[in-house]
């Protein structure tokens, strides 16, 4: 009547952990995410998210003939403090408003920051540098903030006070003849 199948029992368990082992493995096989950078738990942004901050950075302090941004590696050093000093609530603010930045750069230009022409990247930066409150508009705070983190990378760095602007330690040299 019924056409039973001879299966051994090790058959079976190998057949069960084939299957197992295919049925834990497909979701990481079908997610699509990007990876994450690791250090900064606090801060989740991906390879993509970095590399606009990186060329934000690289717009507002470009390369002439003094390093710039990239040199000093100035996303970085934003990621760093956004991470280690920002509050919980400004660092969700900082990643909406990059959200916000890119949808704005996307809806404009239907492209990247990053794959915009260097002219398109200053006319994206200076319309940023002119645009409405911070306070109430997502991507002027993600620019407003970036901007701040560049530039404060930027004059704190080695080449900046070795180079730049000299710094002295205080009280500075000794000079005996000076008279006072």
């Amino acid at each position: 009547m019924y056409d039973v199948m001879n299966v051994s029992r090790r058959a079976a368990l190998k057949q069960f952990v084939i299957i197992a082992a295919g049925v834990a493995l497909l979701p990481s096989c079908l997610q699509h995410s990007k990876k994450k950078i690791a250090g900064f738990e606090k801060v989740p942004i991906d390879e993509d998210q970095l590399a606009l901050m990186n060329g934000v950075a690289q717009v507002i302090i470009p390369d002439t003939g003094t390093p710039g941004a990239k040199a000093v590696q100035a996303d970085m050093f934003a990621l760093t403090m956004l991470n280690d000093c920002y509050k919980q609530a400004d660092r969700e603010r900082f990643l909406k408003g990059m959200q916000a930045f890119t949808d704005q750069v996307k809806k404009q230009y239907n492209k990247s920051f990053t794959e915009c022409t260097p002219e398109e990247q200053t006319a994206i930066i200076k319309a940023a540098n002119g645009a409405s409150d911070p306070e109430t508009n997502d991507a002027t705070y993600f620019y407003k903030t970036m901007k701040h983190l560049t530039m404060q990378a930027y004059t704190q760095s080695k080449y900046f006070m070795t180079e730049v602007q000299v710094y002295q330690q205080i009280p500075g040299k000794y000079i005996p003849s000076q008279a006072v």
